[in-house]
């Protein structure tokens, strides 16, 4: 059953999402420049975000996204496959806070961080006490990532923070895995303006933060929540506005085979509810045939959707190196700035 769907009209300020960006902290961001390569759909100007946070990517621009991913694409063909020495943040000092486990995000973090020259360090949680250290962490670290379920929490360590604050995962938001699912859809893709992306699952950080980015970059959401847990209001409002300035669509389905229906994508997550909607063969028919599958990890073994997760269409250890180059074109960005060398690296709608 389809609930609601929103057209392209214009888009209104919106004050239904508290950005919490540092205003001192913003850049004004330059209109793209058309694509001169139709193989490179993407394509865009450099873009200054030294001295930013990253809190959500509600904060940012569709032209802030675009030059983050051009930022980690350019990364990954410099390092990966140029296997250039690039190590423009030596000297420079990242602290990391964990409230909550994290494999990914830890890891890719660390690496990332030594590969840019960087070093990386893990701050107890226990010794964050509330706005007590601000001043310290600012005199000590160029940066923060903080990995705190409140979202209220986040904000206050922000403000008495001095320095760049990362997102490392937040219960409404997931800045860094999304960014990463962009990069992964992009070298799947090439285009993705006008791809769908197919949720099936709880109404989570994940899903939050596909809605308030993915119009942006001109993909359209077929979302399928449980009743016990359905997206925010405050999001879905957000997002309704969004996909209308931006001409995409969002619709809402009561059937999970009604949203993964000619989707490119399919993403889903770990269930808090029983039982669980499975991913079906006959249920995943039903895609594009184009169609790949995306999931943040970690997952439970033997469950409904294992069959997914050994084919080709599975895109997840993609999404896992992806999560690599993202976190340093977010630590490039932030703590020193970045210009893409490498044209074919550039992205743009």
């Amino acid at each position: 059953m389809l609930h609601r769907m929103w057209i392209h009209r214009t888009l209104p300020r919106c004050n239904t999402l508290r950005c919490v960006t540092d205003s001192r902290k913003q850049s004004t961001s330059p209109k793209s420049v058309a694509s001169t390569n139709h193989a490179q759909i993407f394509r865009q100007q450099d873009i200054s975000m030294k001295g930013r946070s990253l809190l959500s990517l509600a904060d940012y621009t569709r032209e802030d996204l675009l030059h983050l991913l051009s930022s980690a694409a350019d990364l990954k063909l410099r390092m990966k496959q140029l296997n250039e020495r690039f190590r423009k943040l030596e000297g420079k000092s990242l602290g990391m806070i964990f409230k909550k486990t994290s494999t990914r995000t830890k890891l890719s973090t660390e690496i990332g961080m030594n590969l840019l020259g960087g070093h990386s360090c893990v701050i107890p949680y226990e010794d964050v006490q509330g706005n007590a250290n601000g001043g310290v962490y600012s005199k000590l670290f160029d940066c923060i990532l903080a990995r705190i379920t409140c979202d209220a929490e986040l904000q206050q360590l922000h403000k008495c923070i001095d320095v760049p604050v990362i997102n490392g995962s937040s219960e409404m938001s997931h800045p860094l895995q999304i960014l990463a699912d962009f990069l992964t859809l992009i070298e799947y893709f090439g285009n993705i303006k006008r791809k769908s992306i197919g949720w099936v699952g709880d109404g989570n950080n994940i899903i939050h933060t596909l809605m308030i980015s993915a119009p942006k970059l001109g993909m359209n959401l077929q979302i399928c929540t449980p009743k016990m847990y359905r997206i925010s209001s405050k999001i879905a409002s957000h997002a309704a506005e969004l996909a209308k300035y931006y001409g995409t669509r969002i619709d809402y389905y009561d059937d999970p085979s009604d949203a993964v229906g000619g989707t490119n994508a399919i993403v889903t997550d770990l269930w808090n509810n029983l039982p669980v909607y499975p991913l079906t063969k006959k249920m995943c028919d039903t895609a594009a045939d184009d169609w790949c599958f995306l999931h943040c990890l970690p997952w439970k073994p033997k469950d409904e959707r294992d069959e997914w997760f050994y084919s080709d269409k599975c895109l997840i250890y993609k999404e896992i190196e992806n999560r690599k180059w993202t976190i340093m074109s977010v630590l490039m960005n932030l703590m020193e700035g970045y210009n893409v060398r490498n044209d074919t690296a550039r992205l743009d709608l």
